[in-house]
């Protein structure tokens, strides 16, 4: 849902200013594994954003197994700017290690009208495409890391467990400076 004072006030700047830049973009996970990574990335993101120069709303949200941005700007040159520059900068550069790369798009177009989220998905849907160009090679590598995730978790978590059994996994079992802690 747009906040409806942001909406308002760039509503109310509509027929001063013409034209809006809006950018859509939907990022889906290569695996649930990645999610840290990503949610580590987007926070100082959105931040970023909703505080940049020429930023008139940045929102998120999550829908059909997708992260969406809806960001609206004063023009393209202010997300241009905002796009290459602080915490959305390095954001990009795990773009490629987290998203599923032929699912996660973006699409950005002039419009004197700010959309809601329902049409900016519609927008989206019918006009994004990806932002990098995905060769086999890629593929191979996406699907290999994703195993490479799952190996470890399997190696690091269930294996102990299944070892150890359940008892290994009890926050009880060690007080807050690793020593075994007494038995109740």
């Amino acid at each position: 849902q747009i906040h409806l004072k942001n909406y308002i006030m760039a509503q109310s700047t509509t027929t001063q200013r013409g034209t809006y830049y809006i950018s859509i973009t939907g990022l889906k996970l290569i695996s649930p594994f990645h999610f840290p990574k990503f949610a580590f990335y987007n926070a100082p993101t959105m931040k970023q954003a909703n505080e940049a120069k020429g930023n008139i709303m940045a929102e998120g949200s999550y829908k059909n197994g997708i992260f969406h941005t809806l960001t609206v700007w004063e023009d393209r040159k202010a997300m241009t700017k905002f796009m290459v520059s602080g915490a959305h900068a390095e954001a990009i550069k795990m773009w490629k290690d987290v998203a599923d790369q032929e699912s996660s798009k973006v699409y950005g177009y002039e419009s004197k009208e700010i959309p809601d989220w329902k049409k900016a998905l519609e927008i989206w849907t019918a006009n994004a495409k990806s932002p990098y160009r995905i060769s086999n090679k890629t593929k191979e590598r996406l699907v290999s890391n994703t195993s490479i995730h799952i190996t470890k978790f399997l190696l690091l978590f269930l294996v102990p467990v299944l070892f150890f059994g359940t008892s290994f996994l009890s926050i009880h079992a060690f007080d807050l400076y690793g020593q075994k802690a007494a038995n109740h």
